[in-house]
């Protein structure tokens, strides 16, 4: 499959993967800070292009990331992997499938709960239900304006999150309307359970947002416990959406990621 994607910059590569009701645009700002000291890549993933054709989930966007950094950028000897929320996800599930020269990895607020104790699914299946029972509703009944709507003022852990942000970003998120009944419609089952990511031996930060709903900081935790040696990064003041409401803030994240796993 042919993927659309954006590089600028030089030197080693990182690669960002959005999350739903995303594409590549959602990284400019952060390609723009970061380009002048690495080579910084956004790709758009299967039909969040709006195109593409066959399956939607966990394991084929894994498949196509690996073809992709195979086929056109194997001969990067330094490649890292950053991912947001479904994004998140995707890296981590292209890292436990497949062999790949990456050299490190940093996700912010991962959701899939393969790795999460009975324990903890109990509070994160509650706010599950409470973020994405609106969202499946509004699907059902065919408005899909009002379900994106619903996903952002969940993500963003405040109702009115969708109308706060700007225009240019709602504009966006509406465009990709038609993903999220295939995103809900999972018939993908990735194992990102703790023996999986217990495999994992490249240098790892998984990052939350000390604001963010109780089923993100979950699966966040439950990541890093699962990963020897992964950081773990409390973002005081953020919620899920910190990759778009603060491009700066994000971008140092990212950067501070890069200098601790250079040290």
């Amino acid at each position: 499959m042919e993927i659309d994607y954006l590089n600028a910059g030089s030197g080693e590569l990182i690669v960002l993967v959005h999350g739903a009701l995303a594409d590549k645009r959602m990284w400019i700002p952060h390609m723009n800070l970061l380009q002048d000291k690495y080579e910084v890549l956004s790709l758009t993933q299967r039909h969040f292009d709006g195109q593409s054709q066959g399956p939607f989930g966990l394991n084929t966007h894994a498949q196509d990331l690996a073809e992709f950094l195979g086929n056109q950028f194997s001969t990067h000897s330094r490649i890292h992997l950053i991912g947001w929320s479904y994004g998140a996800d995707v890296v981590l599930n292209t890292l436990t499938q497949h062999a790949l020269p990456v050299s490190s990895a940093m996700v912010y607020e991962p959701g899939f709960p393969g790795c999460v104790n009975e324990t903890d699914m109990a509070l994160l299946g509650s706010d599950a239900q409470q973020m994405f029972g609106p969202v499946f509703s509004a699907v059902a009944e065919g408005q899909l304006d009002k379900a994106v709507e619903a996903l952002i003022d969940g993500s963003g852990n405040q109702t009115g999150y969708f109308h706060s942000q700007p225009e240019v970003l709602k504009k966006q998120q509406l465009e990709l309307a038609n993903t999220l009944p295939l995103q809900l419609d999972r018939s993908e089952f990735p194992k990102l359970d703790e023996i999986a990511l217990g495999n994992l031996d490249i240098p790892v930060t998984v990052a939350f947002g000390s604001r963010t709903r109780s089923l993100f900081g979950v699966v966040s935790k439950s990541v890093h416990h699962a990963i020897p040696g992964s950081q773990l990064c409390e973002i005081e003041g953020a919620n899920h959406m910190l990759p778009l409401e603060s491009p700066d803030k994000f971008t140092t994240i990212i950067s501070e990621h890069m200098e601790r796993i250079q040290r």
